[in-house]
C-alpha cells in the first residue's frame, strides 16, 4: 500500500523515521516522508521488497545503515542535497535500483552502502564531499558500467569496486592516495593510470581484470607493489 508521512504528529515534528519501523513489511509499494525529517534509523525500511517509490523530504541528513536493504523494488532514488550520511549497507541489495547520483551535501558513504545493487548501471559521485570511499560500497553490482568520482577523493578501500564485471573504464582522481586491498578485482577495465599523488595500493588491487591490457604507474609515488596486484590480468 501507500504511506504518507505527516509533519507532525499531535502537533510535534516528525523528526525521525525509528528502527526497524517498517521492517519486512512487504505490502508497502510507496512512502512519501516529509520535509521535517532529519533521520532514517537503522533497518526502517530493510526488506520491504515490493517498495518501488520513495520520496526523501528536503531536510533529510542522515540515513543510517540498511535503512533500505533489500529494497528489491527499488528501481529510482533521487537523494536530496541535504543528505551528509549514508551509512553502511544502507542500500545493501536493492536489486531493482539502476542508476544513483550522490549528493554535493554527501561527506560520508558506509561500507557496502551500494553492495550487490545487481542493476545499477551507472553511479555519479563527482558533486560530493567525499574523501573516502569505503569497503565494499559498490562490490558485486555486476552492470555497473560507469562510475564518476569526485576529485576531493583521498582513498578507496577494500573491495570498494570488486566484482563489478562491467566496468571497463575509471578515470583516478589526481588527489586520490590509497587503493585498497581488491578494491577493482575482477572489473573489465582495459587501460588504467595510476595518478601522481597515490603512495599506496593494496594486495590485489587490480587482479583478475582480464581486459586489462595497460597499466602506467610512472607517474605515482609507489614505492612498491604488493603481492597479486595484477594477478590474473592475462592481457598485461
Amino acid at each position: 500500500g501507500n504511506v504518507v508521512i505527516p509533519e507532525e504528529i499531535e502537533g510535534v515534528a516528525v523528526r525521525s523515521i525509528g528502527v526497524n519501523t517498517f521492517y519486512n513489511c512487504t505490502p508497502l509499494t510507496s512512502i512519501i516522508l516529509p520535509d521535517t525529517l532529519t533521520s532514517i534509523q537503522m533497518s526502517a525500511f530493510d526488506g520491504c521488497t515490493n517498495l518501488a517509490s520513495v520520496t526523501l523530504g528536503s531536510g533529510l541528513r542522515t540515513i543510517r545503515s540498511y535503512a533500505f536493504a533489500d529494497c528489491s523494488g527499488l528501481t529510482n532514488l533521487e537523494l536530496p542535497d541535504t543528505v551528509t550520511q549514508i551509512e553502511a549497507g544502507a542500500f545493501l541489495q536493492c536489486t531493482s535500483l539502476t542508476s544513483i547520483t550522490l549528493p554535493g551535501s554527501l561527506t560520508s558513504l558506509g561500507s557496502g552502502a551500494f553492495s550487490r545493487c545487481d542493476k545499477l548501471t551507472s553511479a555519479d559521485l563527482s558533486a560530493s564531499q567525499l574523501t573516502c570511499i569505503e569497503t565494499n560500497a559498490f562490490d558485486r553490482c555486476g552492470n555497473l558500467a560507469s562510475v564518476t568520482l569526485p576529485t576531493g577523493l583521498t582513498g578507496i578501500g577494500d573491495s570498494a569496486f570488486s566484482g563489478c564485471s562491467a566496468l571497463t573504464s575509471i578515470t583516478l582522481p589526481d588527489n586520490l592516495t590509497s587503493i585498497g586491498a581488491y578494491a577493482f578485482s575482477g572489473c573489465a577495465i582495459t587501460e588504467l593510470t595510476l595518478p601522481a599523488g597515490l603512495t599506496t595500493l593494496g594486495e590485489g588491487a587490480f587482479s583478475e581484470c582480464e581486459s586489462l591490457t595497460c597499466a602506467d604507474l610512472s607517474a605515482s609515488q609507489l614505492t612498491g607493489i604488493e603481492t597479486y596486484t595484477f594477478s590474473g590480468c592475462h592481457g598485461l
